[in-house]
C-alpha cells in the first residue's frame, strides 16, 4: 500500500463520522444540498490523497469545504432550502 494513503478503515470510520457536518457546513456557503454533497466528496478524496500526513483529520475536513466550493463548479449552482 502506498504510505502516503491512509488505511481503508482509517477513512470509513472518519467518513462516518465527519460526512452529514461538513455537508451541512458546505451548505453554508454553496446553498444546494447537491453541491454541498458534491463539495464533501471532493474534500474526502483529497483527505485521502493526503491523510497520512494529517494529524487531525476532523480539523483538516472542515477547513476545506469553503475553499473547495468558492473554487469549484458547484459553487454556481442554484439556490435551495436545506430540506427538513
Amino acid at each position: 500500500m502506498d504510505p502516503t494513503l491512509l488505511e481503508p478503515a482509517t477513512f470509513a470510520s472518519v467518513y462516518s463520522r465527519e460526512y452529514a457536518g461538513l455537508v451541512r457546513l458546505a451548505y453554508l456557503t454553496t446553498g444546494s444540498v447537491g453541491a454541498a454533497e458534491e463539495v464533501v466528496q471532493d474534500v474526502f478524496a483529497a483527505w485521502y490523497r493526503h491523510g497520512a500526513h494529517v494529524r487531525d483529520p476532523a480539523a483538516y475536513l472542515r477547513s476545506l469545504p469553503r475553499s473547495v466550493a468558492a473554487s469549484g463548479p458547484s459553487s454556481r449552482c442554484c439556490i435551495g432550502r436545506w430540506p427538513r
